[in-house]
């Protein structure tokens, strides 16, 4: 997802912002739990993916009232911890693993290598538990970067694989429903990545 799935804001009301901020919080102070550089990837785009699972398992929040380093002044509301929380957050850390792979491979950014190191540490520690899953997202990423490797001009073929990765993400419990949720996010995302990059390419060339 990584920038694309963010909140419309002139349509929301204040409560609902106000809630999808503690959303926010919530992921990044359950972050917190595996380790402080992994909070550093946190983005909007996790807080759409708890919301998804939210509705789907009908989970009952619980809001609560903190203050942080980057809000050290004002409290603020965040959703306190439950099991979907936990699972957005390990996602969320899993994904930033795999895209910061991607990067060294794809893109040599030499940037990318001291905190792909220090994931790599605590990728044992978030998959004990959604170990079949984390090994499908696994080869599911190794075979999307051997298509863009390999110079792979079928869009299909690499949205429809992009878009498995997101389905497996999306698939608490191996459920299809969100699997399907998942798997359409991800093509849709993958298009519009590709067209911006696109966009990019032909203003360089100008």
């Amino acid at each position: 997802m990584f920038g694309y799935v963010v909140p419309y804001k002139s349509e929301l009301k204040v409560w609902e912002y106000e809630y999808y901020k503690a959303v926010y919080c919530g992921i990044c102070l359950q972050t917190k739990k595996i380790g402080n550089l992994p909070r550093v990837f946190l983005n909007y785009d996790f807080v759409f993916l708890y919301l998804v699972l939210k509705e789907h398992f009908k989970i009952k929040d619980e809001l609560g009232k903190t203050r942080c380093v980057v809000h050290p002044i004002k409290e603020r509301f965040f959703l306190k911890p439950n099991e979907i929380l936990e699972y957005v957050s390990n996602q969320m850390v899993l994904l930033s693993f795999f895209k910061l792979y991607d990067n060294i491979l794809d893109e040599k950014n030499v940037f990318s290598y001291v905190p792909y190191s220090v994931l790599k540490l605590y990728i044992n520690k978030i998959t004990k538990t959604h170990r079949t899953t984390f090994e499908k997202i696994k080869e599911l990423f190794k075979k999307q970067i051997s298509l863009e490797k390999n110079d792979c001009e079928n869009i299909d073929e690499l949205a429809h694989n992009f878009g498995n990765i997101l389905a497996e993400i999306f698939a608490y419990n191996d459920q299809e429903l969100l699997k399907q949720i998942g798997y359409y996010t991800g093509v849709w995302v993958y298009i519009i990545d590709a067209i911006d990059d696109y966009i990019d390419d032909v203003k360089k060339e100008i």
